[in-house]
């Protein structure tokens, strides 16, 4: 029996914010990554319904920091 494949969080962030874009279709994704289609459809859904949850971590990273504005590169 073969194991399933593990794919890293950076992995499916760049896939799923291509997915996002909707430049491309999800067989044109999945052919240039080498994933199935299911799974790109699965992380740009994960990535749509979590994507709030980046702004509140950051506000509270801000606000650890106790500054409001981003710093510049």
């Amino acid at each position: 029996m073969q194991k399933r494949k593990k794919y890293p969080k950076e992995f499916k962030a760049r896939v799923a914010l291509e997915a996002l874009k909707g430049e491309k279709t999800t067989a044109e994704i999945s052919s240039e990554y080498e994933v199935h289609s299911n799974m790109v459809t699965k992380w740009k859904k994960q990535l749509k319904d979590n994507m709030s949850e980046l702004f509140i971590r950051f506000s509270l990273f801000m606000r650890a920091l106790g500054t409001r504005r981003v710093p510049k590169p």
